[in-house]
């Protein structure tokens, strides 16, 4: 299988270069960590991870070992400090530029590492990120919920159906193909034992028709992301080339770095090979289209209650389920998550979602200490006679943890079973 993917990578790369790409395969792998400067400064990152490596491309990234450090057991990143990704996936979204008010789509969103990066660098838009699998929309939201955004609209649909029944134009599209994922080699055997030719070239299809229906939905002045992480022509070059065939796409340059390897068919685009870049194998091409770029102007909600919160947010139910969302915005789509999930009301009675507990700013969470924050991040219950009675955030070094219940000095534990330390 490795000699027929080897051939067939030489319709764009010399001996040389394929013999440094087969290698690079079995390297180590490091891993990227994406900080939300709203939660957590750098300097408090390095005081817990001191071995972080800062990223010399990506603002607000790192690099660490995943044998030396395993920031995905820490309580924050649970709490939303951070995203873990890897570094190649990392640099696509970086690329967009950040700007005021637009309406950005994720079309192949999870589990949600470039949708979690353009939400921080553009804090005043609306995000939409879909995926088409229910299950992978589910981890999408979840990765989107620890970071308490109230902009996104996370949706569970396919791609082509976002882009046809969307009633509105978009500011930046993101679309991380679906691809072969030669890429990921390195990072599982059981991709490359799914790897064959014939599975290069009915991805190439699918991409070419998604792409051009991308594109016919970008705003004028916007911009488009195509990525994959692929190493095949057919999925990268080929579908770019179909592209500029029958629209009038503009490719925008991106940096030529060291560490990338330019694109000899598609100046300006790059792949990302790990002899050169750290992380797994991808192809990023930017791409605008002509036209003067309009400004948007997008309602924002008016202030409304739900349970003890003031919060400015559109408020809808679904069921006996509330959500809220800065921007009022009206989409024809399976809708998983509509901003921030609220809570619920059942027979008059509100529980609140721990979505929430994260949204909230931190002032209006309620400080523990050490050994309160310990059992807390375990689930399990404890006195302290200062707390009112009835529901609260409570948060530790000023990043909010979750949701108790004070009753006469008892504290009611409800952070999520699924995020407690055994």
């Amino acid at each position: 299988m490795l000699l027929t993917f080897a051939q067939h990578l030489q319709n764009y790369l010399n001996d040389e270069e394929i013999s440094l790409l087969l290698t690079s395969l079995d390297a180590k792998r490091y891993q990227g960590l994406l900080l939300n400067p709203h939660k957590l400064s750098e300097e408090d990152l390095l005081l817990v991870f001191p071995s972080l490596v800062k990223h010399p491309l990506i603002t607000n990234a790192f690099i660490y070992d995943p044998e030396l450090i395993a920031p995905g057991k820490s309580y924050l990143f649970n709490a939303g400090a951070y995203y873990l990704q890897d570094l190649s996936a990392m640099l696509v979204a970086s690329f967009l530029t950040s700007s005021e008010q637009e309406i950005i789509v994720d079309l192949c969103a999870a589990p949600g590492g470039k949708t979690v990066q353009t939400a921080l660098n553009n804090p005043n838009s609306i995000i939409i990120a879909n995926d088409i699998s229910g299950l992978r929309a589910k981890t999408l939201a979840q990765n989107v919920e620890r970071f308490g955004f109230d902009q996104v609209f996370v949706t569970n649909n396919d791609a082509f159906d976002i882009l046809k029944k969307s009633p509105t134009t978009f500011d930046k599209i993101i679309l991380d193909a679906p691809c072969s994922g030669s890429g990921m080699f390195r990072k599982s055997s059981a991709m490359l034992n799914d790897w064959s030719m014939q599975k290069v070239l009915t991805c190439a299809e699918i991409q070419k028709n998604l792409i051009v229906a991308a594109y016919q939905k970008l705003a004028p002045g916007g911009e488009l992301i195509y990525s994959t992480c692929s190493f095949s022509y057919e999925e990268n070059e080929a579908v770019i080339v179909h592209l500029l065939s029958i629209e009038d796409a503009i490719i925008v340059n991106l940096p030529d770095d060291k560490s990338f390897y330019m694109s000899k068919d598609i100046p300006g685009a790059i792949h990302l090979f790990p002899y050169l870049f750290e992380g797994d194998g991808h192809f990023i091409c930017k791409i605008t289209k002509p036209g003067t770029k309009q400004k948007r102007l997008l309602n924002k909600a008016k202030t409304t209650k739900f349970g003890n919160y003031d919060l400015d947010l559109n408020v809808i139910s679904v069921n006996e389920h509330y959500f809220g969302a800065r921007y009022a915005l009206k989409l024809p789509f399976n809708i998983v998550r509509y901003g921030v999930f609220l809570g619920s009301v059942i027979k008059g009675i509100t529980s609140y979602n721990h979505h929430l507990a994260l949204y909230l700013p931190v002032s209006k969470a309620y400080p523990l200490s050490e050994a309160e924050k310990d059992k807390y991040l375990r689930g399990e219950t404890f006195r302290n006679e200062k707390v009112t009675n009835g529901y609260h955030v409570v948060k530790y070094n000023n990043i909010n943890l979750g949701f108790i219940k004070a009753s006469n000095g008892n504290i009611k534990n409800h952070y999520p079973k699924g995020l407690r330390l055994k």
